[in-house]
């Protein structure tokens, strides 16, 4: 008796799964440069930006190879603007950026109001467990090293001269995560059928966003969701992420030279472009 040819399994949508991956790297990107920087000595050499920086660029490289060579620029497919919306994008970001400074300067000086600072006691050293990411910390109750922008204490807790890095890497940042939040994963979110699954992947983008300011309080998770919010939608409204950028790049620029305003005694030493001692 001749046995039943058994058919062969459905091939599997290998670019599907590709891009599945590319969304959910582009989304965890701060936190897995986070643990890269704590798992593996040769790349504490770097901080955590600069870690971040060359992990959001690797993120752009496999999106023009999944998307094209220009989804991270252009990221709306047909949009009727095409590159001329790159000289509009370049005038709106820099009014948005401007108007950015303002509403984020507003709710943390709103909040800061509303909430005055209380007295924080010392927080506990952790001599057991390693904690991963953000709070990890040396095994050695007397250690402490910097992870990045945060200083690895276990009260979560950024210090004064944690946002105190080279302008260059501010502008890097800048661009990077505009390239992956607005870029890659606007791109992403409208390869999605149906305007509502569309919107709430884009919601989801503008949220993770926010909240990957939390370490540095949930203020900051709420003052960067105006600039989430009309980055995403002078993306939808130019076609490509020039607006996002420079509004991205203006508002980095207002905090670097906010930090560089504070008395000269509260500064750290100069640091090279990548943390490194210039």
């Amino acid at each position: 008796m001749t046995p039943t040819p058994i058919p062969d399994a459905p091939l599997t949508d290998t670019r599907a799964y590709a891009l599945t991956a590319l969304a959910l790297l582009s989304l965890s990107c701060l936190t897995l440069a986070a643990h890269l920087h704590t798992r593996w000595a040769w790349v504490r050499r770097l901080p955590l930006l600069g870690v971040h920086v060359l992990l959001m660029g690797a993120l752009v490289a496999a999106g023009a190879v999944l998307l094209g060579p220009g989804s991270a620029l252009l990221p709306v497919p047909g949009h009727p603007a095409g590159w001329w919306g790159l000289p509009a994008g370049a005038v709106l970001g820099a009014v948005l950026g401007l108007l950015i400074v303002r509403v984020d300067l507003a709710i943390t000086t709103a909040w800061r109001t509303a909430r005055p600072a209380a007295a924080r006691p010392a927080p506990q050293r952790m001599t057991a467990a390693r904690p991963a990411g953000f709070a990890a910390s040396g095994t050695r109750v007397s250690e402490r090293r910097r992870t990045g922008l945060v200083r690895a204490r276990n009260d979560y807790a950024p210090t004064g001269g944690d946002l105190r890095v080279r302008l260059e890497l501010l502008v890097a940042v800048a661009v990077g995560e505009e390239l992956v939040f607005r870029g890659l994963l606007t791109r992403l979110a409208l390869l999605l059928p149906g305007v509502r699954l569309e919107a709430g992947a884009l919601v989801l983008a503008a949220a993770v966003f926010a909240c990957s300011h939390v370490f540095f309080g949930w203020v900051q998770v709420l003052a960067k969701t105006p600039l989430a919010a009309a980055a995403c939608a002078a993306t939808l409204l130019t076609g490509n992420v020039l607006a996002a950028v420079v509004a991205h790049v203006v508002f980095n620029v207002w905090v670097w030279r906010y930090r560089r305003s504070e008395p000269v005694a509260r500064r750290t030493p100069a640091r090279g472009m990548w943390g490194a001692p210039a």
